[in-house]
């Protein structure tokens, strides 16, 4: 918004209108209900904002709602099942050559 991203408002205390978008929740999976928290896997469409969902669903329901936890399992074709760990990821760096080696004919 105006090149200021959307939480450095709310940090200050501002609230912004934002337009409503078209998004699709392909798959809204609930893995664990509990009295005062749920656990939920969400397979959704580029440009979905998953807080607001909860907040929607919050205020739909009459209680209100906040994610504690967030996390990102996949986008596009990448995904955790397929990523490296920081271990692996490091290893891999003893195989590499600076930039400046690798562009010299020496």
């Amino acid at each position: 918004m105006g090149g200021k991203r959307l939480y450095q408002y709310a940090r200050a205390g501002k609230t912004i209108q934002r337009a409503p978008r078209n998004v699709t929740i392909f798959a809204f999976d609930l893995l664990e209900l509990t009295k005062d928290d749920c656990v939920a896997r969400i397979k959704c469409s580029k440009g979905t904002y998953i807080r607001a969902l909860a907040r929607d669903i919050g205020q739909d329901l009459g209680c209100g709602a906040i994610i504690s936890e967030l996390r990102r399992t996949r986008i596009g074709d990448y995904s955790v099942d397929n990523a490296y760990t920081i271990d692996e990821f490091i290893a891999s760096l003893k195989d590499t050559k600076p930039s400046n080696e690798c562009l010299s004919r020496s």
